[in-house]
Order: structure tokens, then sequence, then C-alpha cells
């Protein structure tokens, strides 16, 4: 099964390399990127620049997210997170085959 859900579904407009980055981080790394993520929507953060605290990720890819508007970053947090689900559903589904 694909992920059910691509990133035109919350009306998001990430370029093909940004989304590609998202789909092959690992259910880890996409959790410290939520985490970040609302951080930096967070009232303290919201006017400062995004930045991925607890990962190494290149500087395109979070300059194209702090372009985005609070509402878009609010949009792919939501992504982000139905993307978390669905990756802990695989988990478990690879698990009940072994």
């Amino acid at each position: 099964m694909t992920f059910p859900h691509p990133v035109g579904y919350y009306g998001l407009q990430l370029s093909e390399s940004t989304e590609n980055l998202i789909c092959s981080l690992s259910y880890d790394e996409l959790a410290d990127l939520i985490f970040d993520l609302a951080s930096h929507l967070s009232t303290d953060l919201r006017e400062s620049q995004f930045f991925a605290m607890h990962m190494q990720l290149v500087k395109w890819f979070e300059d194209e997210i702090d372009a985005f508007s609070t509402k878009n970053k609010i949009a792919l947090l939501r992504w982000l997170a139905e993307r978390l689900a669905w990756l802990k559903s695989q988990e478990k589904a690879n698990d009940a085959q072994s």
C-alpha cells in the first residue's frame, strides 16, 4: 500500500526535492521534524527562522519551510503527522507478518 494522502491533499505546494526528502525520513526522523516544526509555531519562536534542531537537514529545505505562511506550516504539520501515523501502521503490519 502506498501512502494514502499525497502532500497536495492539504493544498501544499512543496518542491519535488522537499517532498522526496520528507518521504525518505525514518519514523524517528519524522517525529523529530514534527517536534521542530511545532516548536517553531509556538508563540515564542514564530517570528524566528525555521530550522530543524534535532536533525541535520539541508539549508534549502529549511528555507522552503520558512517561506511558508503559518497556515501552510500548520498544513505541513498535519501532513507530517498523518505520514508518521502511516509509518507506524506499516511497522505494525510488518511486525504482524514476522
